[in-house]
């Protein structure tokens, strides 16, 4: 369908978008006719003709049925919306008066610019396309439609913030209102309308589109605020009136009887006269104080043309009141008063500001009479003009005395010149050699000496010229304090610099401003890595850093970090650390505040303390008695198991001597022994101690002495147990002990005796039997030998052979016979047998033997006790041949007084019994064990004297018995 047959059907929807396009129409059009002149006016009928320009063409997309006549209109009419922002953002640079925009080229090109280029798109049909919808033909989103929008809401943002500045700034109610009004009237529409007509598209959702009616209350907003508040441009009259209103005093114009016919703004907002009808008040009205002087003016006005100005008291229409400087001026017209000019002004702040500067004389007065420091004024010639008392204490002289006199009096004489010096030069030149403010310089005190002053420099004209203040303080307290906060400083920065303690300096956020060495050490980090770091730098990473950070910064501001803390650090290396923390804030000016800690590492001493409790535990759970005493015995602390054991409390010993625990059954000196032994190193031993019910038992104790640090000795420590039960068990073990040694010696005596049986019966049955047979045997070779011719030799000779072979066992049968059992025992006793004993070994060990007898018969002894004692005789002769290398022995056997002694002794190499004990081999000593036994069970004692180079002495002594 071509466009000239399209068909054109106005609905609702377009109804009502040509009823809006047409009271934008009659908006623009009316405001260009009030006033064509204005820039304002005409700026703002460009914005509404450009949104006529788009609603018409709105109104034929939604009237026709033809998409070409849609699209046609979307491209053409939609450029007036194109060029709305340009024309929106000029108006409001008019609107809130800003020429210096306005008026440059490249503004113009900046605002319009970019509408020209939107517009050329637009008509291409780049920014909006056409879209057929419910309600007929509607402008959807094209290709440079996004950017178009940007460009929109950046336009109309702008022009906003300008109205709302406008509206900020306005001096005057009606400024502000009409500044409201244009931003009421843009952004209430252009919220919905965004959202709807814009969004909404560009996210596919297609809704009714109500810019055009929207638009309709922008316009009707804007064209009432300028219309309504008259500034539609800058004529005489509106220029008068705007320099009236923006004057600071209140003015009003009155008739010649004192009716008010006009005033200013200021009058209005000032004395808070509202809407209503000015002509309503007489000026008279307003005045609190000065009304009489008011009616004389108005009496006394023909006679004069001249203005009154006098102080009065204004009332504001709520009854308050604020002085006023008023001036009220005739208006004449040949030479007759038409009316009168009231001006008044608000001299609060000046009544304020005089009483200020009286106070301010006041106190300077006060100051300079009471002030600590001089205050000297001199002239150009350094000649002192004034001098206040302060000056008295400080230089010494009385006011009198430097009044009037050359400054240099109180100078040191080597500044005198370099002082005149320098005041001609500033004369000169106007050139300072020094600074003015607070300046060190000396002074000169009465007494000739030096004192170190502080002065600050003023100067100001007078007459033309120059007059010089300088305020002097005496600085030698603050010298002396500098000194010594030098001092104390360097005392401070040794102390951080050489503090074996650990000291770190952080702010409120955590992080680390400084640390010495000792905490360095104590991390085991460098400095560079833990300044400018947060404080958990240090620790492992199981610390969770923020939870951490928070809690530090919210007790650093509360000031609620501890001053004494104990705590465990894990450093990062594993090493776990044991600290005491002393935190202290350090305030400065201006509120801020670092914290400083202090840390010792205290783990070998909790370790130690640790240890303690361990030990103190195992003592408490010990369940032998511990006692600890001062150095003068007395206890000072016991364990459960002591007090269970002595059957006290706690209350009833301690404090208490030990010695009450002792028994006087103790052997003499045993306390004094046991101190000075524990003294040297220890004591242990048995004694008796008392329970509290006075019951005696053994103890074995154990003691030992506790030293300090410097190793004086501070305390004993003794350990016991009570051995009653071991005592009682002891002895029942001795009782049954000494029952089976008597069974066994009792066994070994019947052995020895069955032993010595046995060998009777051998050696019996060997010489009886056994020598019998040989002999017999050799009675037979003998008689067979005589039988044999003396020719046969051979014969003879190998019977000659078998006879000293029998021979020979014969002789060997009698020894073992005898060795068994010596026969000459039983038949002639013990000393004959014990010398032939003798005399045999002598013969046969080559070893001399001496025996000595007893000095006089004896009756013999019991058989078992002869053979015990031969025994022993023989087995010490067959020791002394085995092992004593002697070349002499001697035995010696006695009687006397019912004892019977029997002394063995050589002069061989000696030997260590210990050692011989000691021997676990064969031949580790039994011959010794054997004879020991033997004397044992004779009931009499065997004693053994040797050394390594002193020979053996075997002794063996027994009571007789017959």
């Amino acid at each position: 369908m071509t466009p000239a047959a399209a068909y054109i059907s106005i609905g609702t929807y377009a109804l009502v978008s040509l009823a809006a396009t047409l009271i934008n129409t009659a908006h623009a059009v009316f405001v260009l006719l009030k006033n064509p002149k204005s820039a304002v006016n005409r700026l703002w009928s460009l914005a509404i003709f450009s949104l006529v320009v788009w609603g018409f063409g709105e109104v034929i997309m939604r009237s026709t049925d033809d998409i070409e006549v849609a699209a046609m209109m979307n491209r053409v009419c939609g450029i007036g919306f194109r060029l709305l922002p340009a024309f929106f953002l000029h108006f409001t640079l008019a609107f809130t008066e800003k020429p210096q925009f306005r008026s440059r080229w490249w503004m113009i090109l900046f605002i319009y610019g970019p509408g020209a280029v939107f517009s050329a798109l637009q008509s291409q049909g780049y920014i909006t396309k056409v879209t057929h919808l419910p309600w007929g033909y509607a402008s959807t989103p094209g290709e440079g439609f996004l950017y178009y929008i940007l460009w929109l809401e950046s336009c109309f943002l702008w022009g906003l913030y300008l109205c709302y500045q406008k509206f900020v700034a306005g001096k005057f109610k009606r400024e502000r209102r009409q500044a409201l009004f244009v931003l009421l009237g843009v952004i209430i529409p252009l919220l919905p309308s965004s959202i709807i007509d814009a969004v909404l598209p560009l996210l596919g959702i297609q809704f009714v589109r109500i810019s055009v009616v929207s638009s309709t209350i922008t316009v009707a907003f804007v064209t009432y605020a300028i219309v309504q508040f008259q500034l539609m441009s800058l004529t005489p009259e509106t220029s008068a009136k705007t320099v009236l209103d923006v004057m600071g005093g209140l003015l009003a114009v009155t008739d010649p009887a004192g009716r008010i016919v006009f005033t200013n703004q200021s009058f209005k907002e000032m004395l808070g006269v509202g809407e209503e009808r000015i002509d309503r008040f007489r000026f008279v009205e307003f005045l609190e104080d000065g009304k009489e002087l008011l009616l004389g003016a108005y009496e006394n006005a023909p006679a004069g043309t001249r203005s009154i100005l006098s102080e009065v008291r204004l009332r504001r229409r709520n009854g308050r009141t604020f002085p006023g400087l008023l001036s009220v001026s005739p208006i004449a017209t040949d030479g007759e008063i038409i009316g009168f000019v009231h001006y008044a002004r608000d001299i609060t702040e000046l009544k304020r500001v005089d009483e200020a500067i009286r106070e301010s004389e006041e106190r300077y007065r006060t100051v300079v009479e009471t002030v600590s420091d001089a205050i000297i004024m001199i002239d150009e010639e350094s000649k002192i003009l004034s001098i206040n008392s302060a000056a008295e204490e400080i230089f010494g002289y009385p006011v009198r005395e430097m009044q009037g006199q050359q400054l240099t009096k109180l100078m040191p004489e080597y500044l005198r010149h370099v002082h005149k010096a320098a005041l001609k030069r500033y004369l000169g030149t106007g050139k300072k050699h020094i600074g003015w403010d607070g300046i060190e310089l000396p002074g000169l005190h009465k007494s000739g000496k030096e004192i170190p002053l502080e002065i600050s420099f003023g100067e100001f004209i007078k007459d033309g010229k120059h007059v010089f203040t300088g305020i002097v303080r005496d600085i030698t307290e603050r010298k002396r304090v500098q000194d010594a906060l030098h001092q104390s400083e360097k005392r401070f920065r040794s102390v951080w610099e050489n503090a074996t303690d650990g000291m770190r300096l952080t702010d409120e956020t955590g992080m680390i401003i400084a640390v010495n060495m000792g905490f360095c050490e104590l991390v085991e980090m460098k400095q560079e890595d833990l300044v400018g770091r947060p404080i958990t730098v240090t620790y492992s990473g199981s610390v969770r850093p923020e939870e951490m950070l928070q809690k530090y910064r919210r007790r650093f501001e509360q000031r609620e970090i501890e001053t004494y803390i104990e705590r465990i650090l894990n450093l990062r290396s594993g090493k776990t650390l044991y600290l005491e923390v002393t935190n202290s804030f350090v305030e400065l000016e201006h509120g801020k505040a670092f914290l400083l800690g202090v840390f010792r590492d205290v783990t070998e001493r909790r370790l130690a303390e640790q240890k303690i409790q361990m030990m103190a535990h195992t003592i408490t759970s010990m369940q032998e008695c511990v006692s600890i005493t001062d150095m003068e015995n007395n206890i000072i602390s016991v364990n459960p198991a002591f007090l269970k054991t002595y059957g006290y409390e706690a209350s009833e010993i301690l404090g208490k001597s030990i010695k009450v625990l002792r028994s006087p059954n103790n052997p003499p000196g045993l306390a004094e022994e046991i101190i000075s032994r524990t003294l040297k190193g220890g004591w242990s031993g048995e004694l008796l101690n008392r329970r509290k019910n006075g019951e005696e038992f053994p103890i074995i104790m154990s003691s030992s002495i506790v030293r300090d640090s410097g190793g004086t000795p501070v305390a004993f420590v003794g350990i016991a147990h009570d051995i009653t039960e071991q005592k009682n068990l002891q002895r029942a073990l001795e009782e049954t002990a000494r029952q089976r040694n008597e069974d066994l010696q009792r066994f070994a005596v019947s052995v020895q005796r069955v032993q010595e049986e046995e060998r009777r019966r051998i050696a019996r049955e060997l010489h009886d039997d056994l020598g019998q047979q040989l002999s017999g045997m050799k009675f037979n070779i003998e008689v067979f030998e005589d039988s044999i011719p003396e020719t046969d030799k051979k014969t003879r000779a190998k019977l000659e052979k078998f006879m000293w072979q029998i021979d020979s066992m014969i002789t060997e049968i009698r020894r073992i016979s005898a060795n068994l059992h010596p026969a000459v025992l039983d038949d002639f006793g013990l000393v004959i047998a014990l010398q032939l004993l003798c005399e045999e070994f002598q013969r046969i060990q080559l070893i001399r033997i001496n025996f000595d007898p007893p000095a006089q018969t004896v009756a013999r002894h019991d058989p078992h006790v002869e053979i015990a004692l031969f025994r022993i005789v023989q087995e010490a002769l067959s020791n002394i041949a085995k092992h004593a290398a002697a070349s002499a022995a001697s035995v010696r056997l006695s009687q006397m007084d019912g004892t019977v002694s029997l002394v063995i002794e050589d002069d061989g190499k000696g030997f260590d019994p210990e050692k011989v004990h000691a021997r676990k081999d064969v031949d580790r000593g039994l011959g010794l064990i054997s004879m020991r036994e033997r004397s044992e069970d004779l009931g009499g004692k065997f004693r053994i004297e040797t050394g390594a180079t002193k020979g053996t002495k075997i002794i063996v002594e027994f009571p007789v018995r017959q």
